[in-house]
């Protein structure tokens, strides 16, 4: 819909002046304006989860993390519509790694290496060294 891409354009305009809190707020909008399963809902969320990643808010991060798999078509507890059924690759190892570093950041350490290898098996073994780093 139309407003969902003036939502987002506000996302990104307060993204790029530095309001993460403003702007994962409306990336949220914009995805909720969406029906599930929706690629362009997925790489909205992607964006607010980021913004929260960068406030320090990792549990806020999971749940934007959460909701762009469900908007995949799976769930935290089911990662295959994202690893197997989504057609971004980019966008979908993205939304692993970000997982893992918020899930890390959270005292998962198990969970986070699960989800750091989910988002390597998306884009082959060129990505280890990218992932792994931000590990540390």
């Amino acid at each position: 819909p139309r407003s969902s891409l003036c939502w987002m354009q506000l996302a990104t305009t307060l993204e790029d002046a530095g309001d993460h809190r403003s702007s994962s707020a409306a990336y949220e909008r914009a995805a909720s304006m969406l029906q599930y399963p929706d690629t362009q809902a997925v790489d909205w969320l992607n964006g607010a989860a980021l913004g929260r990643m960068r406030l320090g808010e990792y549990e806020a991060a999971v749940q934007t993390y959460s909701r762009a798999l469900q908007a995949a078509g799976g769930s935290l507890s089911d990662w295959g519509p994202l690893l197997n059924d989504f057609p971004e690759p980019n966008c979908a190892m993205k939304i692993m790694d970000g997982l893992g570093l918020a899930l890390s950041a959270l005292g998962d350490p198990k969970s986070a290496m699960q989800a750091h290898l989910a988002a390597e098996s998306l884009v082959g073994s060129q990505s280890v060294d990218f992932i792994s780093a931000r590990l540390h």
